[in-house]
C-alpha cells in the first residue's frame, strides 16, 4: 500500500485513489467509535450523579427542619414552660391541642424551680416532635426534700401553622431512679396507698445509684511518688455530685474533690502520693469514701502505703 503526502492533481489512478479513501476510513473509523462511546458513557455517569446528588438532597432537607420552623417550636415551648413553672396554667392551657384539653386540665402539673432545653427529636414528617428539658426538682426521700435534677419530656405537633402541646399516654416514666412502667388504666381504680409505698424507692435504690468502677485497696510506696486513678459512675437518671472525703494525709492529694455527673455519667478522682519529709507521719492506711449528692449513697476504699 502506498501513501501519498500532498495534493497529487494528476496521474492517480481509481484503484489507487480508492485504496487511498479506504485506508483514511480504516485509520479514523476506531477513533470516531471510541469518540463516540466516551460522549455517551459520560452523559450516562453524570445523569447518574445528578439524580443521586437530588436525591441526597432531598433526603437531607426532609430530615432537617429549617431553622424558622426550630424557633417557632422553641418560642411555644418557651411560653409554656414559663407559665407552667408560674403556675398560670390558664396561660398554658392555650397552647394545648383540643383533645388534650381534659387531660391537661385534669393532670398532676410537674413542679420545678429551673428548666433548660435538653434536646428536640423531630418526626420524619418534621410535624411533630418530642421535646425533652431537664428541670431541677424536689424529691421526698424518707420525710426530707432531696434536690435533683431531672428529664422531663414533652410531645408537640404543627396545627395551622402554630406549635401546640398534644398527651400521649407513655408507656414508662423516667425517674432519677429509672423508668418506671406506667399502668394504662391508671386512675379508674382505687388507689391502693400500701402499693404505692411499696413500690416508692428504697434507701437501697440510692444507694445503689452509685457505683465505684475502680476497685481498692489502693497502695503507694512510702519513698516514691505515685498516682491512683478512682473511676465512679452515677447509676441513676438524673443529675448528682459526687465528692470524695477522706482524712486529711500529709503528701496526698486529690485534684478534685467534688464533679458533676449527668444520668450514667462516668468521672474519675486523680489521688496524687508525693512522700512528705516526716516519714514518721504517713499511716499504714485510710479509708476514703466517695458520696453522691444530695442522695447520700456512698461507697468505700482503702488506701495503704508499703515500703
Amino acid at each position: 500500500m502506498r501513501i501519498y503526502l500532498g495534493n497529487r492533481s494528476s496521474g492517480t489512478s481509481g484503484n489507487e485513489a480508492e485504496s487511498l479513501v479506504n485506508f483514511r476510513g480504516a485509520f479514523c473509523s476506531p477513533f470516531n467509535n471510541l469518540s463516540s462511546f466516551s460522549v455517551g458513557y459520560l452523559i450516562m455517569m453524570f445523569s447518574r450523579f445528578l439524580s443521586a446528588a437530588l436525591l441526597l438532597t432531598t433526603f437531607v432537607s426532609a430530615q432537617t427542619p429549617s431553622p424558622e420552623q426550630e424557633a417557632a417550636l422553641k418560642a411555644n415551648v418557651q411560653k409554656f414552660y414559663e407559665a407552667m413553672q408560674e403556675k398560670k396554667y390558664r396561660n398554658a392551657y392555650g397552647l394545648v391541642a383540643d383533645d388534650s384539653q381534659e387531660v391537661f386540665m385534669g393532670m398532676a402539673k410537674p413542679v420545678f424551680t429551673e428548666w433548660k432545653l435538653d434536646r428536640i427529636e423531630w418526626d420524619d414528617s418534621l410535624q411533630k416532635a418530642k421535646v425533652v428539658l431537664n428541670v431541677a426538682t424536689d424529691l421526698i426521700v424518707a420525710g426530707r426534700r432531696v434536690p435533683v435534677n431531672r428529664p422531663l419530656e414533652s410531645t408537640w405537633r404543627l396545627e395551622d401553622g402554630e406549635w401546640i402541646w398534644y398527651h400521649v399516654q407513655p408507656e414508662t416514666v423516667r425517674t432519677p431512679f429509672g423508668n418506671v412502667k406506667v399502668n394504662p388504666n391508671a386512675g379508674k381504680a382505687p388507689v391502693d396507698i400500701k402499693e404505692k409505698m411499696a413500690a416508692a424507692p428504697t434507701a437501697k435504690d440510692l444507694f445503689s445509684g452509685l457505683e465505684l468502677l475502680t476497685k481498692g485497696p489502693f497502695t503507694f510506696k512510702k519513698n516514691e511518688k505515685g498516682e491512683v486513678l478512682v473511676s465512679v459512675k452515677n447509676g441513676l437518671d438524673g443529675h448528682v455530685k459526687v465528692e470524695i472525703r477522706m482524712p486529711r494525709t500529709p503528701g496526698l492529694k486529690v485534684d478534685k474533690l467534688l464533679m458533676d455527673l449527668k444520668a450514667h455519667e462516668e468521672g474519675t478522682f486523680r489521688l496524687v502520693w508525693d512522700p512528705p519529709q516526716d516519714q514518721e507521719s504517713i499511716r499504714p492506711s485510710i479509708q476514703a469514701t466517695v458520696v453522691s449528692i444530695p442522695i447520700g449513697g456512698s461507697k468505700s476504699f482503702l488506701i495503704q502505703w508499703a515500703d
